[in-house]
């Protein structure tokens, strides 16, 4: 099962990094789902509200700390998104300080989804470095919340990968018919294949601060 097909209609959703490669595309499929308030976390607020992406509300991590907002607090999430890296030890933090937490713990439904670890940039170099990183903080953190603390935190789920056949291909064609997911590339524009545009590209890859895909023009479709 797709991320995307975790969450459920009229649901409250959280995204962080909502202006990213998949952020951009995955808040055009849950708007397509009929989520009841879509918010997004960037640095750049006005583009993850403006359309395709058409997020309902915005916060700038630059100037705001979202796990402190007082409104979400009070009126919390369904389900957090975490494609920005360390959204769950910040949540944590929060819970070991006793402070309310934006989102429904899991005894009351809430969850807690992610494709990345803790660290946004790693060094793996033997199956038990892998180990250490994917999968043990992932069981762990997957069997307390569901247990011990499924009063207190939400319930966190790792999605490792799509699923292994062209369901999801046939799906994101589909809404793209339909005029529900549009392709958002890095400055709507895609780098040129040269030496200078592919560092370009990779300089801003690095960066961690895309709006969109990051994509190289390689060459016109042969169409003949």
């Amino acid at each position: 099962m797709s991320l995307a097909e975790l969450v459920s209609k009229g649901e409250r959703v959280l995204v962080l990094g909502a202006a990213g490669g998949v952020g951009s595309h995955l808040c055009q499929i849950l708007r397509a789902r009929s989520v009841s308030f879509l918010v997004g976390v960037s640095d750049s607020p006005m583009h993850v509200m403006a359309p395709p992406i058409s997020c309902d509300a915005a916060v700038d991590y630059t100037k705001e700390d979202i796990f402190a907002q007082v409104e979400f607090q009070v009126n919390p999430f369904d389900t957090i998104i975490d494609l920005a890296s360390n959204g769950w030890p910040r949540l944590l933090q929060s819970a070991n300080m006793k402070h309310s937490l934006i989102v429904k713990p899991a005894v009351a439904g809430g969850r807690f989804l992610t494709l990345t670890p803790d660290q946004h940039s790693f060094d793996c170099h033997s199956l038990w470095q892998l180990l250490q990183l994917f999968v043990f903080p992932t069981l762990w953190r997957a069997f307390v919340t569901r247990t011990w603390y499924r009063s207190r935190l939400p319930a966190y789920k790792y999605v490792l990968a799509l699923p292994d056949n062209n369901e999801g291909l046939r799906k994101t064609f589909e809404l793209n018919k339909a005029n529900q997911l549009s392709a958002i590339l890095h400055n709507n524009n895609p780098f040129p294949f040269t030496t200078q545009g592919v560092r370009e590209a990779f300089r801003v890859q690095e960066s961690r601060h895309t709006k969109g895909k990051v994509v190289v023009h390689v060459a016109d479709a042969d169409v003949s």
